[in-house]
């Protein structure tokens, strides 16, 4: 999906770097500096900004610059340990409660590596535990696989499902559920199969005319939930299934958006009862013979706020007491904590979590621990062990203690300036949040080059009290060259709730643009040293796509568009992601016209410089087939454009030297064609 945007740093040190610089003479070339145009003064009076231009570099130059702004990044980890499985210890003489297990990049490995820890039972409350990472060497094999399949076709079982979205079993094995999606993905059913409707694989048809008629009456599937929604369905990883106690009846828990616009969680109890046997059919546009009513449905969280079910994120649940750990967005849209609640008789919701950092946590099976991994704008991220204290069904009596750390936080960074976060009131009555990278050397009454750092597509947030100096330092090697750098997530971004996200049903690129110039021009309103006359926009996959949106809509405003792995024709997509947004290409003919940047390459522009595309030529998600049809309709219209191909990569670059020349592309584009003076030059 278009949400698995890469833009992954190279996360090279500086001496391996500068070692590479030594056979190149970057003493020859001559470029101007910015104290070689206009005054440094501040000025004074009601006199208007001057330009500031940002020192020109020669490639080179430019490449140990970039060496130098990477040279402490040796000592941090390109992403930390994730995945947490919580293995509990049964020997009563082990010192060693627990064993955790996880995935991380460790040293100059670019691969997750499987890792695990003990867990002791018992710590000096005067030191800092700092946990021991070992690498799992063994092996694992599957020792026995079995074939099965549905006596019936599936698409004659379920006439309709177009998607198979989750699938496991029950706890007891009693039956295997799965999650159906109909094509428009708007609506959404949880199934029961009983194991009896499965079969060895049938080797010809008059053996499937003799299985299926054998099949008894009583044995179906079982439709236990359905809901639906006229925007979209948000798949995600929260379905617990309880023990079942009667014969005719299951629960479990589930969470949903259908009904309030927001991610909540519902304890749900179906009645096992279904009129139709399994010779008939589910039919997901109309009613449905297997349809079984159900008894209770409990809303356990409410709030214009969402829990979190995806990327990792998923409830742990404590059967005895009683207790549901999920975590949410409730105190903030901008940090992620982990809550817990009773789902038996839902009220009060406690945090587990500090407030002013955001967190992504795993609870033990057995919820007695939690592992976190946090950070905030300012603090690279560390993971930490808690217990979880406290007894008896009250979420109030839940607290945490520190256990352990398996990773500290290394501490600010040298060179590293965070963002700011900012907000505004959007005239569309939502509130828009950014980030404002503000240049390192500001100089009073100089207004500076901006750069607009864009994703704003579905299921990604790029604003929130996250540290972003690993991923996205681009962005502070950008600002330490005098450029402002905007980050601004658009109507269209997740963790805000159905109705902002879905502002572009059938509509892809026709609004978001709208609000990044908004939040451009509300900060430029605000702060006199942007300067609205060179703009420049940059993102890579959606971001690429809305990069070449906005010159298009608005080449007034943005001066350059530097667009990585973009999507221009949506009929060339994957049908999944782009019908769950657009609908079927039939019944929205317009949309997608307007959607596809390929369709209206006439409305580039037509001068040089201000248009890069960049691509990998094996991507697998965004094919390069986009980049191609575009460059063929600009030939058709006459209009320029730049190219960079990267020939060894897919959607995300991997390779560092792909990475490397990739960041040094960007940033030596935008000095040539937007912040030095030869730029204004070019351009006239």
């Amino acid at each position: 999906m278009l949400r698995k945007a890469p833009l992954i740093n190279p996360l090279r040190t500086g001496c391996n770097m500068a070692a590479a610089m030594e056979t190149e003479q970057v003493g020859v070339e001559i470029f101007g500096s910015p104290s070689s145009h206009g005054s440094t003064d501040p000025m004074g009076g009601d006199s208007k900004p001057e330009p500031f231009y940002v020192e020109r570099h020669s490639w080179s130059q430019m490449r140990k610059l970039l060496a130098d702004t990477r040279k402490y990044h040796g000592y941090m980890m390109a992403k930390a340990p994730h995945s947490f499985t919580f293995v509990k210890r049964n020997d009563p003489d082990s010192p060693h409660s627990d064993r955790m297990y996880y995935l991380a990049m460790s040293g100059e490995n670019r691969e997750n590596t499987l890792f695990y820890s003990e867990i002791p039972k018992n710590i000096s409350r005067g030191a800092v535990l700092m946990l021991s990472w070992k690498p799992l060497l063994d092996t694992f094999q599957v020792l026995d696989v079995v074939d099965k399949e549905l006596r019936q076709p599936f698409e004659v079982l379920f006439a309709g499902c177009e998607y198979i979205a989750r699938a496991g079993w029950t706890p007891d094995g009693k039956y295997a559920w799965a999650i159906l999606l109909d094509r428009p993905q708007t609506r959404l059913q949880i199934v029961l199969i009983p194991p009896s409707l499965f079969v060895a694989p049938f080797k010809d048809l008059s053996e499937h005319h003799r299985l299926s008629e054998s099949i008894s009456d009583s044995v179906a599937p079982l439709v236990i939930y359905e809901e639906t929604t006229d925007i979209w369905i948000n798949i995600h990883d929260i379905l617990h299934f309880f023990p079942q106690t009667r014969e005719d009846e299951i629960q479990f828990l589930f969470a949903s958006e259908c009904k309030t616009g927001f991610r909540h969680l519902y304890r749900i109890t179906s009645v096992l009862r279904a009129a139709g046997t399994a010779r008939l059919g589910v039919d997901l546009s109309g009613l449905s013979d297997f349809r079984c009513p159900i008894k209770e449905e409990v809303a356990v969280t409410s709030g214009e706020w969402e829990v979190l079910g995806r990327h990792g994120s998923t409830i742990r649940v404590d059967e005895i007491n009683k207790l549901v750990f999920f975590e949410a967005t409730k105190d903030t849209p901008l940090e992620h904590h982990l809550y817990v609640a009773n789902y038996e008789t839902p009220g009060e919701i406690a945090r587990l979590t500090d407030l002013g950092f955001s967190h992504s946590c795993c609870v033990s099976k057995h919820c007695d621990m939690f592992i976190s991994r946090f950070s905030s704008q300012t603090l690279p991220h560390a993971v930490h062990l808690f217990k979880i204290k406290g007894s008896g069904a009250d979420p109030a009596q839940r607290d945490k203690e520190f256990w352990a750390t398996l990773l500290d936080s290394p501490g600010s960074v040298p060179g590293y300036v965070a963002p700011e976060i900012f907000s505004f009131p959007s005239r569309t009555g939502f509130t828009l949040y950014g980030m404002m990278y503000r240049p390192h050397q500001m100089q009073p009454g100089k207004k500076y080059p901006t750069v607009l750092f864009i994703y704003g597509g579905p299921q990604v947030q790029l604003v929130n009290n996250r540290f972003k100096g690993v991923k996205y330092f681009r962005l502070n090697t950008l600002a330490s060259l005098g450029y402002v750098v905007v980050v601004i997530d658009n109507r269209g971004s997740c963790h805000r709730g159905l109705k902002f996200e879905g502002a572009f049903k059938y509509k892809m690129g026709q609004v978001e643009i709208e609000d990044q110039v908004e939040g451009l021009q509300y900060l430029a309103a605000k702060h006199s040293f942007i300067d609205l006359d060179r703009v420049g926009i940059h993102g890579w996959s959606y971001g690429g796509y809305l990069s070449l949106m906005a010159l298009i809509q608005r080449p007034d405003i943005f001066k350059v568009a530097i667009a990585g792995a973009p999507v221009t024709l949506w009929i060339f997509y994957d049908t999944g992601y782009t019908e769950r947004y657009m609908g079927h290409p039939d019944q929205n003919e317009h949309g997608y016209y307007l959607g596809s940047v390929a369709m209206q390459a006439e409305k580039f522009p037509s001068e040089p410089s201000r248009l890069l595309l960049l691509h990998g030529f094996l991507d697998e998600n965004v094919h390069f087939a986009h980049t191609s049809i575009l460059l063929s309709f600009l030939v058709r219209s006459g209009k320029p454009y730049d190219l960079q191909i990267y020939p060894q990569e897919r959607h995300s670059i991997r390779v560092p030297e792909s990475g490397e020349h990739y960041e040094l592309h960007l940033l030596y584009y935008l000095q040539e064609n937007l912040g030095s003076h030869i730029a204004v030059t070019k351009s006239l």
